[in-house]
């Protein structure tokens, strides 16, 4: 998110995770109320995180019993969870599996869908060039001080989190946080959108991250009727 605020000039058609994440109740399990307090909800996340750092340490021997890999069978989560929360890639010699649990936080899921829903359509509509004076003052009376306020919000939960779970080496050993960071970097020569606050201008390398990510072999031998799977899925 914080790699898109520092791109909005070019963010045209960007549709939230968050809100594709609420199409279906998450399970309990990863379910954090959004009325709790900021320090208690940053305690649920970091359960929920274990949760799926417990799971996905487990991949690594469990993703050979599978003809085809089912994430959203395995991590217990419907196909609108997954196209925010996790991604998976499989080649001939690894496979690499995903999860953005940060969405997992209220007060992220908040900044993100104001970042889509409010800041970029005020953000466009009140650039330079617009004589729509109206849409400037929205953008740099409302828009611009709620997002800072609601970042500064999702990074004190997602470092909460990372606070609570400093002493579970599995979620350690599983945080892409560097991975993410250099894939997010800015590109040489890139520009930062036009009139950002300094509380906006905020590099990915100096934030938390809570994402998951695993990289295990790809299994030699896999159950008989791999093919037929493959087949199907193919197809549909």
């Amino acid at each position: 998110m914080a790699a898109g605020i520092l791109q909005s000039h070019q963010a045209w058609t960007v549709r939230s995770d968050a809100a594709r994440l609420e199409l279906e109740p998450l399970p309990p399990v990863y379910h954090v109320d959004e009325t709790l307090a900021m320090t208690a909800q940053a305690e649920r996340v970091a359960q929920a995180v274990a949760e799926l750092a417990q799971k996905l340490a487990r991949l690594r021997h469990a993703y050979a019993a599978w003809p085809l890999f089912d994430p959203g069978a395995y991590f217990d989560l419907h196909p609108c969870h997954l196209a925010s929360l996790c991604r998976v890639e499989e080649t001939r010699n690894f496979v690499r599996v995903r999860l953005y649990a940060d969405l997992l936080a209220p007060a992220f899921q908040m900044a993100e869908r104001h970042w889509v829903e409010a800041f970029l359509p005020a953000y466009h509509a009140g650039s330079p060039g617009d004589a729509a004076g109206v849409y400037r003052d929205s953008l740099h009376h409302q828009a611009m001080p709620q997002l800072a306020h609601r970042l500064d919000a999702a990074v004190d939960v997602v470092q909460g989190a990372l606070d609570a779970l400093a002493g579970n080496l599995e979620v350690i050993s599983l945080l892409g946080g560097l991975e993410e960071r250099i894939q997010h970097r800015p590109r040489p020569g890139a520009a930062m959108a036009f009139g950002l606050p300094v509380s906006l201008q905020r590099l990915p390398r100096a934030l938390p991250t809570l994402t998951l990510d695993a990289i295990f072999p790809t299994p030699e031998e896999r159950p008989v009727g791999r093919e037929i799977w493959l087949g199907f899925e193919q197809t549909r």
